[in-house]
């Protein structure tokens, strides 16, 4: 596949007011089910600029150390749950173990001879989650989604889209994953993306990233909402037959197993961004 010179036109939207806004959620949901993605701008209000800052200054003291080190961080459990909350989805987040995980990624320097053009960092794939939380520093790009306006062509996603270039951090990217498109009956849209070389000599590149996932237990049952019990009819899949009856974790190792042909009885194989 291809790559479009053009730049996604994924929706800006500030929720750092603080209240719950009816106009702001329309926003979400249309940005979600319209590209997948939607940038939340981030002025430091909710997500402070200096807590950004010092888990990127981890992440590089982190892959700048020695492999011995390395090996003393390695995934042992989940992320203990948060407090739970009043609402349908935040509820089955929060309300016991989690498989949502934190990831620091670092994509190493490039030599400048290295044909990039024909490669890739992170090939074309859907996350499997409800969504993800990503950070990325100013002049690292790399990350390019296959929008819904075309099958062939992938299209860069800039790092500061316009409007957002004088903010004092660069907005944070969420993208839906394929379980809560199923589990809204395909409202919200799970789209591919993958990293591309920033071209010949790409450098470092580092970003984090926060996978989130329902309760393990959660059994996936449709969303129940006016909207989409009508995406569902439009699409022939009123009754969530993808998820039905499928517990969240059940799903995951689901597949992951398809995924790595039954290499994984637990867990998660890592994903870049």
């Amino acid at each position: 596949m291809s790559t479009t010179q053009e730049t996604a036109q994924i929706p800006v939207i500030d929720i750092s007011g603080g209240q719950p806004d009816a106009e702001i959620g329309r926003a979400l949901v249309d940005a979600a089910a319209t590209y997948g993605f939607v940038y939340v701008k981030n002025e430091g209000k909710d997500i402070p600029v200096a807590a950004i800052n010092r888990m990127f200054d981890l992440s590089k003291q982190f892959f700048a150390s020695p492999a011995t080190e390395k090996e003393k961080c390695k995934i042992t459990q989940t992320i203990p749950p948060s407090s739970g909350g009043p609402s349908f989805l935040p509820s089955r987040h929060t309300n016991g173990p989690t498989k949502s995980i934190l990831r620091l990624l670092y994509y190493p320097p490039i030599p400048p001879s290295f044909p990039s053009s024909n490669h890739l960092r992170a090939g074309a794939h859907s996350d499997y989650g409800s969504l993800t939380l990503l950070f990325r520093l100013p002049g690292q790009p790399g990350l390019e989604i296959l929008p819904p306006s075309s099958s062939i062509a992938f299209t860069p996603v800039p790092i500061h889209p316009p409007g957002t270039e004088g903010d004092v951090a660069p907005p944070v990217l969420v993208n839906i994953g394929d379980l809560l498109s199923a589990w809204t009956n395909g409202l919200l849209r799970s789209t591919v993306h993958r990293v591309v070389f920033p071209g010949e000599g790409g450098g470092d590149r580092y970003s984090i990233a926060y996978f989130a996932h329902p309760v393990g237990t959660t059994v996936l049952e449709t969303v129940p909402s006016e909207r989409v019990r009508r995406a569902g009819l439009e699409s022939g899949t009123s009754s969530g037959e993808g998820v039905k009856g499928m517990t969240a974790d059940e799903y995951l190792l689901g597949r992951l197993r398809a995924t790595y042909k039954g290499l994984y009885d637990n867990g998660e194989k890592g994903k870049g961004k």
